[in-house]
């Protein structure tokens, strides 16, 4: 919870930077508004539906949420902005009340891309991308992978890939290093190690050999040993 009130804190901050929004109210307020009051409104995303020709958009801040209507009938430009919307997304919502408890969108304003210079290396480097390498399943690649890091070490390719590897500076495992136990029905069937303390052995025999100069990032996926949350929290330390 935590973790989307500061989210919500720094983006609202964003947004308010705009001259446009800097004059919208607490969800709270707009609540409170009189009929037929147009007010701008901060809030998280936190629900979104279409039916009958219309989206409901439920939006939330610091201290209440409200239920927000676009009629199909409305501005084509407002309608596909919303469809746009995503879950979680923070924005500024212009509105009208028209009744009470009911709201109109007028606008969607998104929050502007801050222009930041961004930091750049005297060297070119690489960063090498990988995921789902499911260590421990009888359908792991285990010779495609080895050959991976041969080539991580500059011992495979040719010269040109070769050079290649030789910037690269980080690499990413982007989740499921290994299979996992009971991820799903029947899994014991397509595990070539059924032991998730042996799985993360042989993934660390694997990654042992790549070049101490790379460093590597990994993000736990599904299938890891870890709680399955939002944000998900590192692999728990008895495995890693």
């Amino acid at each position: 919870m935590n973790y989307f009130r500061n989210r919500f804190s720094k983006i609202e901050r964003i947004l308010r930077e705009r001259t446009d929004v800097k004059d919208a109210i607490s969800i709270n307020a707009a609540l409170k508004a009189p009929l037929k009051s147009k007010v701008k409104i901060i809030g998280i995303v936190i629900d979104k539906r279409e039916r009958k020709r219309t989206i409901f958009i439920q939006v939330e801040d610091n201290e209440t949420n409200l239920t927000i209507l676009v009629p199909f009938g409305s501005d084509r430009t407002l309608f596909d902005k919303t469809r746009r919307l995503l879950v979680d997304q923070v924005v500024c919502i212009e509105i009208t009340k028209i009744e009470e408890g009911v709201f109109i969108a007028k606008d969607i304003i998104s929050p502007d891309i801050p222009e930041r210079r961004p930091n750049t290396s005297a060297d070119q480097i690489y960063v090498a991308l990988t995921s789902d390498i499911h260590i421990g399943s009888k359908k792991f690649l285990s010779d495609a992978f080895g050959h991976f890091i041969e080539w991580l070490k500059g011992c495979e390719g040719n010269s040109r890939q070769r050079e290649i590897a030789s910037r690269v500076k980080y690499l990413v495992i982007a989740g499921d290093i290994v299979d996992g136990i009971g991820i799903y029905p029947g899994q014991e069937k397509e595990l070539a190690i059924t032991d998730v303390y042996e799985q993360y052995n042989l993934a660390s025999k694997f990654i042992e050999k790549i070049p101490e100069y790379i460093k590597i990032i990994i993000i736990p996926g599904n299938h890891d040993a870890t709680r399955q949350a939002l944000p998900q929290p590192a692999i728990l330390k008895k495995y890693a």
